[in-house]
């Protein structure tokens, strides 16, 4: 028979990662002083993964991608010096519209969206009721290493403890920047981390990747290759957006998407943040990538987030990004990164960025945290994410279940729930109980098709002492 949990057990509440993307994989770029203190050889534009799940889960953790097929010789890495600062793959969905607000689907299974975003490392947050993460966070350092997650408000069939609230999702030390002075991500995209994995088993699930779009800082613009640019005088800058398109062999030209004059930002002035929309962006009958949607952030201290949508009549249209609330506040505000030890800092706080969004064959590969009660009763407190990934071991795919902010000495029991049978456990870990350091547990993928649902129960030698959400995956 299986332990029903307490309803009133109460697991130790910290600074802590948390929310449905803890411990999420992520394809990024650090900028050049993290570069030169972590990692002692390739370039600084090298992209760079993280699996998901735990820091020391499996060696390499974080190679340098351009060893990937997908990401091999990829034309940000092939020059010297040059330096990148944002990065996206095409497939960040932004349900965005032509004012800038910013909503979840909003029915159905899959009726939620939402953000992840890495801030610069001198954002102080603001220390307001389920905006505090970033202000959190802050205190123990190396914010700048961290990711943070928002779900859109009006994010519905999640988990609502969750929805219109701020976690860090993924902390520093999960990301191998320990040995780094105030480390820095410059660019991240969920997605990408999938795309690089060998052998590919996700192919056919992201049948809609078609490429990537980047910017490089203004500091090294100078480098950009002469034929990445029509106009290398108005070009070559850091407020430019580039395209490449994957051919599914090999990547071709960079090009040019749009420019400063697009994005409504200046000479001098530095773009931080993309996460690009646009299910077709290079036609078949030929001829450059369209826009489609772009979200972006840059150095400007009269916003935090923009978007611009390329299907305008009168070509491409810059509108602030807001949440559909009574008085709509601007992104940075809503994941309460407008706070900065410096002024400086308050015009870069967001430094990537990259959407969330189950439409998008989220729910293949990632676990949705339902809003029902599950297997066990009470309060779901103990943070927790389901991922599903290739081994890298060549053993195929395997589920990631994640949790966190367990104490010492306890264990986690992994459960497959299913109706009329009630939880089969799928295995045990013994919980580290350390202070935002996640556990994890790696099963192989089920066999068969369908909706999987899977509970964390987690117990001392004393009995229960706490239960996840209960996450469900597409198989």
């Amino acid at each position: 028979m299986l332990i029903t949990l307490l309803a009133c057990l109460a697991v130790p509440q910290a600074p802590d990662s948390d929310g449905n993307l803890l411990a999420a994989p992520t394809a990024l770029f650090v900028d050049g002083a993290t570069h030169t203190s972590v990692y002692s050889s390739g370039q600084q534009s090298d992209l760079r993964l993280k699996r998901a799940g735990a820091f020391d889960s499996l060696p390499g953790l974080m190679p340098n991608l351009t060893d990937r097929p997908r990401f091999r010789d990829g034309p940000w890495a092939s020059v010297p010096g040059l330096e990148i600062d944002a990065f996206s793959t095409n497939i960040n969905v932004v349900p965005a519209d032509s004012d800038g607000i910013l909503k979840a689907a909003g029915t159905g299974t899959n009726g939620w969206a939402g953000v992840a975003v890495a801030v610069d490392r001198l954002t102080a947050g603001v220390n307001e009721t389920g905006r505090k993460a970033i202000y959190d966070a802050q205190q123990h350092g190396e914010i700048g290493a961290d990711v943070f997650q928002f779900l859109y408000p009006d994010s519905v069939n999640v988990a609502s403890d969750l929805v219109g609230a701020v976690f860090q999702a993924i902390d520093n030390r999960d990301i191998e920047f320990l040995n780094s002075a105030y480390p820095q991500i410059a660019g991240l995209d969920l997605t990408a981390a999938l795309l690089a994995g060998e052998p590919n088993t996700f192919q056919g699930t992201f049948a809609g990747f078609k490429g990537v779009v980047f910017s490089v800082t203004e500091g090294t613009s100078q480098l950009i290759p002469g034929p990445w640019v029509s106009d290398q005088s108005v070009l070559k800058k850091g407020t430019t957006v580039f395209a490449t398109e994957w051919t599914g062999s090999a990547w071709g030209d960079v090009e040019v998407l749009v420019d400063r004059g697009d994005l409504d930002l200046f000479e001098g002035q530095d773009l931080f943040a993309l996460a690009w929309d646009n299910p077709d962006p290079w036609p078949e009958s030929g001829g450059g990538p369209t826009l489609g949607t772009l979200l972006y952030s840059g150095d400007n201290p009269n916003h935090q987030a923009f978007m611009v949508v390329g299907h305008d009549a009168n070509g491409p249209e810059a509108a602030q990004i807001k949440f559909p609330d009574a008085a709509p506040i601007k992104l940075g505000y809503a994941v309460g990164a407008h706070g900065s030890t410096s002024t400086a800092a308050e015009r870069r706080n967001i430094r990537g960025i990259c959407t969330v969004d189950p439409r998008f064959d989220w729910p293949k590969y990632h676990a949705t945290p339902l809003p029902t009660v599950g297997l066990f009763g009470g309060t779901p407190e103990v943070p927790s994410s389901v991922w599903r990934e290739d081994s890298g071991t060549g053993s195929g795919e395997e589920l990631v279940a994640v949790l966190n902010n367990v104490p010492s000495g306890s264990f986690g029991v992994l459960y497959a729930v299913a109706s009329g049978i009630g939880g089969v456990p799928l295995g045990t870990v013994w919980l580290s109980g350390t202070a935002n350091e996640v556990d994890e547990l790696r099963v192989p993928v089920p066999p068969g098709a369908g909706l999987f649902d899977l509970q964390w129960g987690v117990f001392d030698m004393g009995g229960p002492i706490g239960v996840s959400h209960l996450q469900q995956i597409q198989l």
